[in-house]
């Protein structure tokens, strides 16, 4: 801003404008506009200021928000992660038990079928019987609770030769126990080398996650 009589190099900065000699119909025409520009001049360092700190605040406070949202996001994950794990063990737990049973009724089975073509008696048929009983019931519990590939192959492989094994060697055991056939001897031995090797290589891969947990857990799926 000019003021009329006075040089360019006199007109000092806004903020310490030296007015006292300028003339007085020009104040009086321009007073309300000086006194504005006075009024405000000094505040314009400190608007700027209180500019950039609000504009750092509000910066501050969208990281804040920002950083809430992300560390709930991630706490949810990491609980949703834990509460899969905890329910795949579970369930790999209750086929563990599914799988031990099936075994040690099976193989109680075939002991007792053992036992009775070396020691015939009558006496053993209720026990033959029960142990009959624990098999069926541990084998359809283990196919309720088998994967898809697990039940596919019971259906289509084990069966066939349990049955084979009840057609040969438990029927001649149980009804000419003293006159069992080498064909179903060969039966018998065929069939528990089939429990020892075959069905404990179809076995194990229902229980990885208990024998790998590492390894499941880190598959686990968030959604």
């Amino acid at each position: 801003m000019r003021v009329p009589g006075r040089d360019d190099a006199d007109v000092q900065r806004p903020g310490i404008l030296d007015l006292r000699d300028a003339p007085r119909p020009w104040l009086a025409n321009r007073g309300i506009v000086i006194m504005a520009f006075i009024r405000d001049a000094p505040a314009l360092g400190s608007a700027r200021l209180e500019g950039r700190i609000l504009n750092a605040a509000l910066i501050a406070a969208a990281a804040a928000i920002a950083g809430g949202l992300l560390t709930a996001y991630a706490t949810r994950s990491v609980e949703a992660m834990r509460v899969r794990a905890a329910l795949i063990e579970k369930a790999e737990e209750r086929r563990l038990a599914c799988i031990e049973r099936f075994l040690l009724a099976v193989n109680a089975w075939i002991d007792w079928l053992a036992y009775m073509a070396e020691q015939p008696s009558e006496d053993h048929f209720p026990e033959l019987n029960r142990r009959v009983k624990e098999r069926d019931d541990a084998y359809r519990k283990l196919i309720l609770l088998s994967s898809e590939r697990l039940h596919h192959w019971l259906v289509g492989v084990y069966s066939p030769l349990e049955y084979e094994l009840k057609r040969t060697y438990a029927h001649e055991v149980r009804y000419h126990p003293r006159s069992v056939s080498e064909e179903a001897r060969n039966a018998r031995i065929e069939f528990s080398r089939f429990l020892r090797e075959d069905l404990i290589g179809q076995l194990r891969p229902e229980v990885e996650a208990l024998r790998n947990p590492v390894r499941r857990i880190q598959g686990v799926r968030i959604s």
